[in-house]
């Protein structure tokens, strides 16, 4: 359900990376990016399909 708040987050022109927690943390993510996109998406489907309250 396409909501006032849903459509400003869309439209919203942010860049996110982890440079600043690489630098100074030496942090690196275990999972790439569109490994994760899709890990998580494989998730939410089947979280909503089961029942666990998700909406979408």
């Amino acid at each position: 359900m396409l909501t006032r708040y849903r459509i400003k987050a869309a439209s919203c022109d942010l860049g996110f990376t982890g440079k600043k927690v690489r630098d100074k943390l030496g942090w690196q993510p275990k999972v790439g990016l569109e490994p994760g996109l899709k890990k998580t998406v494989e998730w939410y489907r089947k979280a909503k399909e089961s029942g666990l309250g998700v909406r979408g």
